[in-house]
């Protein structure tokens, strides 16, 4: 029910607003606070109940009351006054209110009063305004088909007025309306709501002598409707949505066959609104089953996370762009950019920024290029751009440089500021590949000599690359047989005590035996090792190795100190120290024979489970090195929180000690601190007599490098203890 509120007190007003629209089938459209705004407003919205202040200031409430009266409104009026005039009551009820109400009491019997005006609401009202939402006729445009059924009631019955209502949530919607200009009314003033509570016609001969509609809007002001005939429309399914009606201004009554000719009618009408909800229902479902395929073939062309064309839709453009290159005689680029430690910011701020980071990475690289060129994500941190009419291959780099400076513009995700760095792999036709396929391998084979670089940089193609791609496939192949094949073998390195002649330990090193390419050092294959997932397996084989041949030293009489070998970061994972303690016991032997050596990376990594399988190591007996230290980016202060033994001080450290004071400071403070913290250290790549006697007035432990010996294979290793016996006294330690 819709209320205006005519009160010139704000006081007031709000306290009334906020009672009225506190009741549930309530709404207030307007108010005023004087009388010239309080007649036009009511006679331009046409409110259901008008709430009166009679002592209207500037104006007057009666004057309002006489003028909507005089310009045909028949709303209905509550009054309220704190006056108890009788005179002023039957002045106003001589110009035509619908009651009164006492500003200073109780309004409760003036709410009671405006429910009892609203009409009636079916059960199945939610159910039933579901199935009307589902017609999609509210508020459609006119529509003859509707038109010509409301004619021929009109026509049949002889009533100037002739409807098709549709009785929505708050109001009265007309499908048809023949010799009514409005297109809807408020619900409460429609005798259709009361309509569609009845199976079958609904009469109403004479409004005036009808309680429920006597003070009705429509009776009391224009149309001052006075009879009305209702059928209502009742789809298959049960749900009334409005009605088929005739309406008058006189008292009147149908004759039998025009009652069975307005029922026939309804049926039409109550056909026409089905057919009209099937075939909505029918393109809705077309509209359903295109947005699928419209949403199956952006799944499979579009990078769901970014919106980017996906690898297929690369593939397909640059066929397309090196064929337009092809007949016009231009030039192509091909550009591959895959982030640069990306897995740091996923592993470290979790995936949501990692997508909010891609999210950017996209945005950057679209804005940046140009509109005819193609962006996309291949997968992952990876993405590639396709550059028609490039003029020259050096406008490529140009390009790529661009897209460089772009990415490195630091931005904010939530409270983290972040950067992006990439490495861009560039591949151009017809110069570096004259194929779709071949411009993409080439672009990626350029991007990983980026990544090799250092990465924040982009390469072109060139020749050399594919040459060396080939060997590494080559040798990815031959590495899967390298075990079976028995390749892997194992040098032995000894280290020893600054100023002494005592062997503190050994290091066991892995070289491969490649039948074409020579002994290979492990920079050439454990990084391939590791990429391709086999290092666990070369990991267990070179374990298992050194502990067989401690074990037949021993048999041999040739003691030997504890052993080192190294494990990689990937293998420091749960399971691992009964894998290695089965090994251990396999071959007769205790854990402290074995030293396992971890580098600085595998620290800073995946903390939680580098500690626990280091923990468990320790616990079982074996002894935990750091390997390089110095060259990565942990601290002491990191270590001391690890079950660490030793401390290898990396070459780099060492290379210098003898003569820069800087260097043996850094050394010193490195002994010191690892001294601080039970630790042992090792100098790693001493070459130099000279800086054997740095590290030996340092106090570092032990050394290793060539000044002692380099790598050896096993069975040199009991004829070098042995000379160094003859040297002098060797303890086996």
């Amino acid at each position: 029910m819709n209320v205006f509120i005519v009160e010139d007190s704000a006081l007031v007003r709000e306290q009334l607003t906020r009672l009225v629209e506190a009741k549930e089938r309530f709404r207030v459209v307007g108010w005023a606070g004087e009388e010239e705004r309080a007649v036009s407003a009511i006679l331009a919205q046409r409110p259901d109940v008008v709430l009166l202040d009679i002592a209207l200031s500037p104006g007057s409430g009666v004057n309002v009351l006489r003028r909507i009266r005089a310009a045909g409104s028949g709303a209905r009026v509550l009054v309220m006054t704190h006056s108890a005039d009788q005179a002023l009551r039957d002045a106003c009820e001589a110009i035509g209110i619908s009651g009164h109400c006492d500003k200073g009491g109780d309004l409760h019997a003036c709410f009671e009063q405006m429910e009892a005006w609203l009409p009636p609401v079916p059960e199945n009202e939610a159910q039933r305004l579901a199935a009307l939402e589902s017609t999609g006729l509210l508020d459609t445009p006119e529509d003859e088909a509707f038109d010509s059924l409301a004619r021929v009631a009109r026509n049949l019955t002889g009533a100037p007025i002739a409807l098709i209502s549709l009785i929505d949530h708050s109001r009265q919607w007309f499908l048809s309306h023949l010799g009514l200009p409005e297109r809807e009314t408020s619900r409460s003033m429609a005798f259709c709501a009361h309509a569609i509570l009845q199976t079958g016609l609904m009469e109403v001969p004479d409004a005036l002598e009808d309680e429920r509609f006597r003070d009705n809007p429509l009776v009391q002001g224009n149309p001052r409707l006075r009879y009305y005939a209702g059928v209502p429309l009742v789809l298959d399914s049960g749900e009334a949505l409005g009605t088929l009606c005739v309406l008058d201004t006189v008292p009147r009554r149908l004759d039998e066959a025009q009652r069975d000719a307005i029922k026939t009618l309804a049926r039409s009408v109550v056909g026409e609104i089905e057919l009209r909800r099937r075939v909505l229902t029918l393109e809705q479902e077309i509209e359903r089953r295109h947005a699928a395929e419209a949403r199956i073939m952006h799944l499979a062309t579009r990078d769901p996370l970014t919106g980017l064309p996906n690898r297929t839709v690369l593939r397909d453009r640059l066929e397309h762009e090196v064929h337009q290159a092809a007949r016009r005689g231009g030039t192509v680029a091909a550009m591959f950019i895959d982030l640069d430690r990306f897995k740091l910011v996923n592993d470290t701020l979790g995936h949501d920024v990692g997508d909010e980071f891609l999210m950017v990475v996209a945005h950057r690289l679209s804005s940046t290029l140009r509109e005819a060129d193609t962006v996309a994500r291949l997968g992952g941190d990876e993405f590639a751009a396709i550059l028609p009419d490039m003029h020259s291959d050096a406008e490529a780099l140009l390009v790529a440089h661009k897209l460089l400076r772009a990415l490195a513009e630091p931005f904010t995700i939530g409270k983290h500021r972040l950067r992006i760095d990439a490495s861009i792999g560039i591949a151009c036709y017809p110069h570096e590949g004259d194929s779709a396929e071949v411009l993409l391998r080439h672009a990626d084979l350029a991007m990983y000599q980026s990544k090799q670089g250092g990465g924040n940089r982009a390469t072109h193609f060139t020749a050399q690359m594919e040459t060396l791609a080939v060997a590494a496939l080559a040798l990815d192949r031959d590495l899967d047989q390298a075990i079976e094949r028995r390749e892997l073998v194992l040098e032995f390195q000894p280290q020893g005590v600054p100023g002494g002649r005592e062997v503190a330990g050994w290091e066991a090193l892995v070289r491969w035996n490649h039948p074409k390419l020579g002994r290979l050092m492990p920079d050439r294959f454990i990084p391939l090792a590791e990429e391709r997932g086999w290092i666990h397996r070369i990991g267990r084989h070179v374990i298992d190795s050194t502990l067989a041949q401690i074990a037949t030293w021993d048999r041999a009489g040739t003691r030997i100190p504890r052993i080192a070998v190294n494990l990689s970061p990937s293998e420091l994972r749960a399971g691992l120290a009964d894998e290695i303690d089965a090994l251990v016991y396999s071959h007769g032997l205790t854990p402290d024979r074995l030293a396992l050596e971890i580098t600085e990376t595998a620290i800073v990594g995946d903390g939680a489970e580098v500690a626990y399988a280091l923990t468990r190591l320790s616990q079982k007996g074996y002894s935990i090195e750091v390997d390089d230290f110095g060259a990565g980016y942990s601290s002491l202060g990191q270590l001391r929180h690890l079950p660490l033994e030793t401390l290898k001080i990396d070459k780099s450290l060492i290379d210098d000690v003898h003569h820069s004071k800087i260097d043996t400071a850094l050394v010193g403070a490195v002994i010191d601190m690892a001294r601080a913290l039970g630790m042992r250290t090792v100098a790693e790549g001493v070459e130099l007599p000279e800086q054997e006697r740095v590290l030996a007035r340092l106090g570092c432990d032990s050394y290793q490098g060539y000044l002692l010996g380099k790598p050896m294979p096993a069975a040199r290793v009991p004829d070098w203890l042995a000379q160094r016996s003859a040297a002098g006294p060797v303890q086996a330690g």
